[in-house]
């Protein structure tokens, strides 16, 4: 006769395991933490860690019916105020913009967010930082050149030089007082005498 018992041997495949499940865990909790702790400030938690420590309660090879792990991980983020990014976007914006217009928003309009890191493609050992921006610009023009290419122009012809500037949105040609267009068909033929008016 005799007896018999059914041996638990710890494996590294357990270990693995134990890790695998574990790390998802500590990275939900430490992003959370990140964003509570850092008051005045935008975070961005990203999935970028290093293993600080790991101690595990049993090694490959001893005889246990359960194993613990305790680990501790280091979770990179990106924080950074409001106005950092506001004043990156105006760099951003200027650097570029075509060289015939100029930036005119103090408070470009500004969207974050973390990029997707499902796709292990995206992943490196950078924090990253998705921003869509926007902001206005105005067209530099010249009206006193603007005025020099029209002299002694038809009137026809003037309005189509007007509506082919990539610079105009709209453009509107009228003579002052309005009759005078019933005895002229030409702009007038001494710049001076054209008057540009730009709005926004």
């Amino acid at each position: 006769g005799g007896s018999s018992r059914e041996i638990r041997v710890v494996s590294e495949a357990d270990l693995k395991e134990l890790l695998v499940s574990l790390k998802p865990k500590l990275i939900k909790r430490a992003s959370e933490e990140m964003v509570k702790t850092n008051e005045g400030q935008q975070v961005i938690p990203t999935e970028i860690f290093s293993i600080e420590a790991e101690k595990y309660s049993a090694e490959i090879g001893d005889e246990e019916e359960t194993v613990s792990l305790e680990l501790t991980l280091k979770l990179k983020g990106l924080a950074y105020t409001s106005q950092d990014l506001l004043e990156f976007a105006k760099v951003v914006l200027t650097e570029n913009k075509d060289d015939q217009y100029e930036f005119i928003d103090e408070r470009p309009d500004l969207l974050s967010k973390s990029p997707d890191t499902s796709n292990q493609e995206n992943v490196n050992h950078q924090a990253q930082l998705e921003a869509k921006i926007s902001g206005r610009v105005r067209a530099q023009i010249d009206t006193n050149q603007l005025a020099e290419s029209l002299v002694n122009m038809e009137m026809e012809q003037a309005k189509d030089q007007l509506k082919n500037n990539k610079l105009l949105t709209a453009s509107w040609v009228r003579f002052s007082p309005q009759f005078a267009e019933w005895f002229f068909s030409k702009l007038p033929s001494s710049a001076s005498r054209i008057i540009i008016q730009l709005e926004e």
